[in-house]
């Protein structure tokens, strides 16, 4: 049944079938990612390769692409699905020389690195926290055998706490590159581009992190709640102390996911709280929305949130506060960054103390520095390294 529900899917979705397909030296693994990738491939001739069925719009159907096909065909009986099997195909067709996605969890791009690797060069981009693959149960948190299924030629992550994790989950990947976070040096390169001057408007940035799902995936009660106790805290010392809050929300604006994002925590808060929260928002207009709060911020408050690593991977102060007790959200950096314990009044005195600190002092009682979690280099970005990698491969 879910097989055919699956094919009705690619069929809703078709809308052309081509015979031909030109050659492209860049493919893009799942046009999902292409927004983290956009300037990385700027200039370049490219072509993206839409993964998930309810993007699949056109099938490609070439003399090359039939023969290659049945090349490959054989992987089937080690397990590939016939769109696997089509996919690594249309990439032998396109003659590609590299393939790029940030979709770095993607078991069909592991896949076909396995069978093509050796001839066309692969590279993953890390796009959001991977917790450094640290003590997860991964058969369990993703899909089966998705440990052995793992597979990355090239990875370009966040810093050494994804190495010293994915070498202790003995994960497959051939070869790491550190160099930051591609969302923090996409919106510093925006902001560059456009001249966009930004001030500290506010003293403390919230991020918003509606994530009631991840109870279910980690069979725990307490995440979404700790997320949510979290913000009332956040709100009450706020208003108790007089400081300047934004709420940076997750979702963009006039979206049904954006008024689930609210209704995460609007049942759980006071009339006062909420008032407050919604005249504090900065909602999410575009993909740099998020990220405009976050700097403007002289620090930033969330649970596990991706920002919270590109916060203080600019070297600006963080507090990350885990109340669930679940050890693997816990933030990898120890010290005045990182409170667990659930009290009004020890949460209250740790963000007074911070933000009574200069960023020296404040990162003078960290157990690591803040490169140990994103690598960024003010010098040379992401963007570029990554592009001299590519230019190296075609």
């Amino acid at each position: 049944m879910l097989r055919l529900n699956k094919i009705f899917l690619l069929l809703k979705n078709l809308k052309k079938i081509r015979f031909s397909v030109d050659n492209k030296k860049i493919t893009i693994f799942d046009g999902v990612g292409f927004q983290d990738l956009q300037y990385i491939i700027e200039n370049y001739d490219y072509f993206i390769l839409e993964d998930r069925l309810n993007r699949i719009n056109i099938i490609y159907i070439t003399p090359s692409i039939i023969f290659y096909f049945f090349v490959y065909l054989f992987l089937i009986f080690k397990g590939y699905s016939v769109k696997v099997i089509y996919t690594i195909a249309l990439i032998k067709s396109l003659k590609t020389k590299v393939v790029i996605t940030s979709i770095d969890n993607s078991i069909n791009f592991f896949l076909c690195a396995k069978v093509l690797n050796k001839e066309i060069f692969f590279i993953a981009i890390q796009n959001t926290n991977r917790f450094g693959f640290k003590d997860i149960d991964f058969d369990t948190s993703y899909v089966k055998n998705y440990k052995k299924l793992f597979y990355i030629p090239n990875y370009v992550c966040y810093g050494q706490h994804e190495i010293d994790g994915a070498t202790g989950q003995k994960l497959k990947i051939e070869k790491f590159h550190k160099y930051g976070s591609i969302r923090l040096s996409n919106a510093i390169h925006y902001i560059q581009k456009n001249n966009i001057k930004l001030n500290k408007k506010f003293d403390i940035c919230f991020i918003s992190e509606p994530i009631g799902y991840l109870d279910n995936i980690f069979k725990n009660n307490f995440i979404a709640k700790s997320a949510i106790d979290l913000l009332k805290f956040t709100i009450k010392f706020s208003i108790q102390n007089n400081f300047k809050f934004v709420f940076a929300s997750k979702r963009l604006e006039n979206t049904d996911l954006f008024k689930l994002e609210i209704d995460f925590y609007k049942p759980h808060l006071s009339s006062q709280e909420f008032q407050f929260l919604i005249l504090n928002i900065n909602k999410k207009k575009d993909y740099y929305a998020s990220y405009f709060a976050l700097l403007q911020s002289t620090m930033a408050i969330g649970f596990q949130s991706t920002l919270l690593l590109d916060k203080i991977g600019l070297n600006e102060k963080i507090l990350s506060c885990n109340f669930s007790k679940f050890k693997l959200l816990d933030f990898p950096i120890t010290g005045i960054c990182s409170l667990n314990t659930q009290d009004y009044e020890d949460f209250s005195t740790r963000v007074k103390l911070i933000l009574s600190l200069k960023n020296d002092e404040y990162f003078k009682k960290l157990n690591q520095n803040p490169d140990y979690v994103n690598a960024l280099d003010k010098k040379e970005s992401i963007i570029k390294k990554t592009r001299k990698i590519i230019e190296k491969n075609l």
